[in-house]
């Protein structure tokens, strides 16, 4: 996960700080074609959106309206007709997040069940098991596993954990990335934008955040970016 995080860094310093419109692409199809050796659908994924949001952020509004829409008839296409995007592991994932879910919403959202928790129940384990019969690589969760097999989404554990209102405090001091489009278009601060959005992504996917060692490059790009917006906003730190 550290090397493919590195490859978010990499493209987003790329599109960000090379000045050749031509040599600055290359060098991002280039990143793509060696992240490629990965095997991860959610790395393809994450890159494709590091650079739509870049040519985004840098289109009028008619163009944004155009991407837009390309961007749904694709990701509809990808879904449809990519196999990796709706094969076994992707039907694992979503019924872990189905289950994960029901017991979000059980909890109204507002109340997370602690740690030290069973992450899927019993049933869903048993219909998770089955879709690896034949398998004996099978990620199969099998006695206290049950206790250490998260649901492949940073995002989902963490609510799963600790509610909805962790998200909300997780993301709230990016807040004026949203309410002054002008901070987004500091060079500094749209690298690790785009650097974290590949993150965000890739966590979505992925067990990420729950382990110190895979989560240490996140939190060192959330938190400069953090204080970079500090520092663009013009206020002290500690009023931030």
């Amino acid at each position: 996960p550290l090397v493919v995080f590195g490859f978010f860094v990499l493209s987003s310093y790329v599109l960000i700080y090379i000045k050749n419109q031509y040599l600055k692409y290359i060098f991002f199809v280039l990143i793509f074609i060696v992240a490629l050796s990965t095997g991860h659908d959610s790395t393809y994924l994450a890159l494709a959106l590091i650079c739509f949001s870049y040519v985004f952020l840098h289109c009028n509004l008619k163009y944004k309206l155009f991407m837009i829409t390309g961007l749904i008839l694709l990701a509809v296409g990808v879904f449809v007709f990519v196999p990796s995007f709706s094969d076994v592991n992707m039907q694992w994932r979503l019924l872990f997040w189905k289950d994960s879910f029901m017991r979000i919403i059980n909890n109204y959202f507002i109340l997370g069940e602690g740690f030290g928790i069973q992450y899927a129940s019993d049933d869903t384990i048993i219909q998770l098991n089955n879709l690896f019969p034949d398998s004996t690589n099978a990620p199969l969760i099998l006695g206290d596993n049950k206790y250490l097999s998260a649901p492949h989404n940073s995002f989902i554990t963490m609510m799963l954990h600790l509610g909805i209102i962790s998200i909300l405090l997780l993301f709230y001091p990016l807040k004026s990335l949203f309410k002054n489009n002008i901070l987004i278009m500091d060079k500094d601060i749209l690298f690790l934008s785009l650097s974290l959005l590949g993150f965000v992504v890739f966590s979505s996917f992925n067990v990420i955040l729950e382990l110190p060692h895979t989560s240490s490059i996140f939190w060192i790009v959330f938190f400069a970016l953090i204080f970079k917006l500090t520092e663009k906003s013009g206020l002290p730190t500690n009023e931030q």
